[in-house]
């Protein structure tokens, strides 16, 4: 009959299932599954013998198998490596980037554009005090922070004349 329901007890033939208690029973007796399955005899022959010969060692124990490590944590273990290479590269361009600008700052022309950088930023915020100023002439009403950007243009005068420029 093609098809038909069998149990797994009547399934390979002997009519014995190949259940746990069999397996169990089988590897207590030394024969069937551990024979059938490559190297677990000769770990268990391996155990027996470490163990005195004649003590009973759990079923299913198998000590002396090497630990393995799942994926995710190979996947991890390579992640940190990753990114302990990529911070220590970083790190190394960071040092030589401050070592590059320290040596662009150093040279006169670099301190001269700096120079006219910093006058270009004073002569924008003072050409904004005049707008300022002009809309005030012309009767608007000026909130708490233009009145104060008003009242610092001595101090950016003052700036404008120390850098020289």
């Amino acid at each position: 009959m093609i098809g038909a329901y069998r149990p797994p007890g009547a399934r390979s033939g002997g009519g014995r299932g190949g259940g746990l208690a069999e397996r169990m029973r089988l590897e207590r007796e030394g024969a069937g599954v551990a024979k059938k399955v490559e190297g677990v005899s000769s770990i268990l022959a391996k155990n027996r013998a470490q163990s005195g010969g004649g003590a009973k060692i759990p079923v299913g124990y198998v000590p002396d198998e090497p630990a393995k490590k799942s994926k995710s944590a190979i996947a991890k273990e390579k992640k940190k490596v990753k990114e302990e290479a990529d911070k220590k590269r970083k790190e190394e361009e960071e040092a030589a980037q401050k070592v590059l600008e320290a040596e662009r700052l150093s040279s006169p022309e670099a301190q001269l554009e700096e120079k006219e950088k910093k006058a270009k930023k004073v002569r924008k915020a003072l050409k904004a005090i005049e707008d300022l100023k002009a809309k005030e002439g012309a009767g608007a009403e000026l909130n708490e922070d233009q009145r104060k950007k008003v009242a610092g243009e001595d101090e950016l005068r003052r700036q404008l004349a120390a850098l020289g420029l």
